[in-house]
């Protein structure tokens, strides 16, 4: 038995590889899609995404490869890494994925790029279809490659450009366009990918163990505090988030199904991202602490001046699928639940208390 079944899971949640299936689609990453494959479909040329180590632009450039495979008249040639030696390796190898049959062995730069112009607008022509080139790890490619582009990118067809490109690389990738101003000149959409903010992040763990779970069954859920650590601890970047939701899964085997915040914490220890929070982070979770404590005793007032007393079971811990509460409003939460008249004083050794109880 797979760890993950004594869950109630299906699939791993929180797999390191890049999953299509477990893409989150929150708004900015959605634009980000619909512009590149509007921009492919239009012949618009080139594009570019960049954004930080662990931002997701591998896992969007998987998905991108899913999209297009929709529309018809599109072939998608992949290049996992761009780190050429120089323009006639890289123009080697786009033949052989564009299957072009091997010719002169000596054929220069120049004159690849004559042949793969030739290749496509023949495909163009005759089938009605055009390809589509996606470049991953594009902060390593080479002058040699972005020379290769240029010329390609400056072949034309009636409607738009002959080559659609698309290259994600990290933020280092913009400090290289500047040297080659055809191309950059001639981009079509550039995306800059942000980390998640803590709506964006608790939504992306809801949906993976959502799109994991056995239908009908009960999932593993992450507390307030947790979730709020989480994010501060990943930045709100989708690999560490993933690295420290797997680390903390594992971390509750045989300790029940709900995550806490001291589980998060030593997921972060392991993954040495075990730096003290700011002053920010702890007023989020003392607040989220003092929410829970609240709304907690809130419910048991309700239901011991309701006719039917105690339930027979204890509500759920609080599920990550519940809607999120930025801090001003967790503030606001906890203010009308207090008792009238209570000291400020009072409410401070309350979220000590429940620090620990609610973690």
């Amino acid at each position: 038995m797979q760890y993950f079944e004594k869950f109630n899971l299906r699939r791993e949640p929180f797999s390191f590889t890049p999953d299509p299936d477990m893409f989150y689609r929150s708004q900015s990453r959605m634009d980000c899609l619909r512009h590149l494959v509007v921009g492919i479909r239009l012949h618009r040329g080139v594009s570019a995404v960049v954004g930080g180590v662990g931002s997701g632009k591998t896992t969007l450039c998987r998905v991108l490869v899913r999209e297009l495979a929709h529309f018809e008249g599109i072939d998608v040639c992949l290049i996992l890494n761009a780190d050429f030696a120089g323009r006639r390796e890289f123009l080697l190898h786009l033949t052989r994925l564009l299957g072009i049959p091997e010719g002169d062995p000596d054929l220069d730069a120049p004159a690849l790029t004559e042949r793969i112009e030739a290749a496509l607008r023949q495909r163009y022509e005759t089938k009605n279809r055009i390809v589509c080139l996606l470049i991953d790890e594009g902060q390593v490619m080479t002058p040699g490659c972005f020379q290769a582009l240029e010329a390609l990118n400056a072949a034309t067809i009636q409607d738009g450009k002959l080559l659609q490109t698309v290259i994600f690389g990290q933020n280092e990738f913009l400090g290289l366009l500047p040297s080659y101003p055809a191309l950059a000149g001639q981009m079509n959409y550039l995306h800059v990918l942000r980390p998640f903010s803590f709506r964006d992040t608790r939504a992306m763990v809801a949906s993976r163990l959502d799109a994991s779970a056995v239908a009908g069954r009960p999932r593993p859920r992450f507390t307030w505090p947790a979730l709020i650590y989480l994010h501060l601890k990943s930045g709100g970047y989708p690999r560490k988030i993933v690295r420290l939701c797997h680390r903390a899964l594992i971390g509750i085997l045989g300790e029940g199904a709900t995550i806490r915040l001291t589980h998060v914490r030593r997921s972060a220890k392991e993954q040495l991202l075990s730096g003290k929070p700011g002053a920010a982070a702890r007023a989020a979770l003392a607040c989220a602490c003092v929410l829970a404590a609240a709304l907690a005793g809130y419910a048991v007032f309700n239901t011991l001046n309701s006719p039917g007393g105690l339930p027979a079971e204890s509500p759920p811990a609080v599920s990550v699928a519940a809607s999120p509460l930025p801090p001003s409003q967790i503030r606001a939460r906890v203010a009308e639940q207090a008792p009238p008249g209570e000291a400020a004083s009072g409410q401070t050794g309350q979220t000590g208390q429940t620090g620990q109880a609610g973690a």
